[in-house]
């Protein structure tokens, strides 16, 4: 699928995102987009404690050494949210200083900035350091006031910017955050996915390979399965530090472990901390038996069950098989769909 290009024409008629790059290393092209987009303006870089360290310290030297004018804010509180008292601080910044914000940062720093930079009647440029609930590019900023949640609706940012490295770390840091969260609480599981990586080191996106021939694919497989070793054994030994010994992965299509084989096998490879959150409507469309799989795993390496079911439709099935991409809303042609238990 040719990502770029189905962004290209998102953005073509978009009606306020205009720039949206992604990548890896790509904070380097911060001040181009910046020019590209608000010609000499000056630049004013929001962001928080953490996303300064993750990005904003690397944008705005960036752009200060294109010889673009450039100021910081750094909300130093460590832990707020999106309130109107804090939109305040980057209006009564934007009230003597004639900048276009650059937020650095998902949800709250991004609302923050969205709404300061529409009550100024000013487009805005935001650095994703993680995966924001509501989109980088939604036109909505949503802000607490009086202890209400209120969506107000504005302008989505002219500009986006998102490198791969940092959003994968935000990743890795909301997975060890978990842990920390199960340690106050004293649980010893967490419940996640294997992940995918891709097939090189460049790769933006992930890659699920479900053949073995072209040989190629052998080789995409032996490349991420070291990356999927590494990762597992480093980070179950962070959890087991915190006194997290069980790691549930759902076995679940599109990532590295889909089955009892692949589950099995990464269990091998990291350890008994490696087990199963056993849901049976993955399994089913791939033609598994759950009982025949839950003999095979054994009750020491299934931590977690869910109980959910599949449907299979015998036509599209026939014609088209059980790998389908289509949109789960497309039921009707679909060759499967996920169903509660017992409907």
């Amino acid at each position: 699928m040719d990502y770029r290009k189905q962004l290209d024409e998102a953005l073509a008629i978009a009606k306020d995102t205009k720039s949206f790059e992604f990548g890896n290393d790509v904070l380097g092209l911060a001040p181009e987009l910046f020019r590209k987009n608000f010609g000499e303006k000056a630049a004013l870089v929001v962001a928080d404690n953490n996303t300064w360290k993750a990005a904003g310290e690397a944008v705005t030297k960036h752009i200060q050494d294109a010889g673009i004018e450039c100021r910081t804010y750094i909300f130093p509180e460590e832990e707020f949210h999106a309130e109107f008292e804090f939109v305040d601080r980057v209006d009564k910044i934007l009230d003597s200083y004639d900048a276009i914000p650059v937020a650095v940062g998902s949800g709250v720093i991004n609302d923050l900035c969205k709404l300061a930079a529409f009550h100024h009647e000013k487009p805005y440029m935001v650095v994703a350091t993680a995966a924001s609930v509501d989109g980088y590019a939604s036109s909505g900023a949503v802000v607490t006031k009086d202890g209400a949640k209120i969506n107000i609706e504005t302008h989505a940012p002219k500009v986006i910017l998102a490198d791969n490295k940092e959003l994968a770390a935000a990743y890795d840091k909301d997975m060890r955050n978990a842990v920390l969260m199960a340690e106050k609480y004293g649980l010893h599981q967490i419940n996640c996915f294997s992940g995918c990586p891709g097939d090189c080191e460049t790769s933006q996106y992930p890659n699920w390979v479900v053949c073995a021939w072209p040989d190629d694919f052998g080789k995409i497989l032996e490349y991420q399965w070291k990356i999927l070793v590494d990762y597992w054994k480093n980070f179950v030994a962070f959890a087991k530090e915190h006194g997290v010994n069980k790691i549930a992965l759902e076995m679940h299509q599109g990532f590295c472990v889909y089955n009892t084989e692949t589950l099995l096998k990464l269990r091998e490879a990291v350890g008994p901390e490696i087990g199963a959150n056993f849901d049976p409507s993955h399994l089913i469309w791939q033609g598994m038996d759950p009982v025949a799989v839950i003999r095979e795993l054994g009750g020491d390496a299934i931590f977690h069950v869910h109980a959910k079911d599949t449907r299979l439709d015998k036509y599209n099935m026939a014609k088209n098989g059980a790998l389908d991409t289509k949109s789960y809303a497309d039921e009707a042609h679909r060759s499967w769909i996920f169903r509660s238990v017992g409907y």
